[in-house]
């Protein structure tokens, strides 16, 4: 997983250089992140992460469900939320920095029905 995550890092790096300007787009809360549901292998829908797109397996990285019920690796997740605060599959927005409130998932999920 190390040498996949070097790979991805490089690939971020110039979106991460270029969001600690002055102007830092919003990113979610540290606070919602962390409070990310852990959830058991069983307990997904997905088979797999769609940010690295590797298979869910027993024993391997913790597992993390965003609240409009996607579930994706921790390190994956929490990646890619330091980069966007949409969740990677129906663009659910968890809360900026600036923000105190969750939207909604029924708002994910009528996005996810639209499209």
């Amino acid at each position: 997983m190390q040498a996949r995550w070097a790979l991805e890092d490089l690939a971020l790096e110039p979106i991460v250089r270029a969001n600690t300007g002055p102007e830092k787009p919003s990113v979610s809360s540290v606070k919602a992140t962390a409070t990310l549901h852990q959830p058991k292998l069983g307990e997904t829908r997905e088979q797999s992460c769609a940010v690295c797109l590797e298979d869910f397996v027993a024993g391997g990285d913790k597992l993390r469900m965003m609240p409009c019920s996607h579930f994706f690796h921790q390190t994956c997740i929490f990646k890619w939320l330091y980069v966007s605060l949409h969740c990677p599959i129906c663009r659910f927005v968890m809360p900026s920095q600036d923000a105190s409130s969750v939207g909604s998932a029924s708002a994910c999920t009528a996005r996810s029905a639209a499209l």
